[in-house]
């Protein structure tokens, strides 16, 4: 399977902001099933360790994500 492209990448970030901003409450808890194995997600309001071990990534996003 191929790489995301930057724009698929982006297109991402946007849909989990917007999921963010629209469904989220406090948190979800997800896990995939891939060929590695599974991979969890965590999605919080709140930093579940220092903020600075987080990359940014609002530059990849663009001013009409939502």
């Amino acid at each position: 399977m191929d790489k995301l492209s930057k724009g698929e990448f982006s297109a991402m970030l946007a849909f989990l902001k917007r999921f963010s901003t629209t469904e989220m409450d406090q948190f979800e808890h997800w896990k995939i099933e891939t060929e590695f194995g599974k991979v969890y997600i965590e999605l919080a309001r709140v930093p579940s360790r220092s903020e600075e071990a987080y990359v940014d990534l609002n530059h990849l996003l663009s001013d009409n994500s939502l």
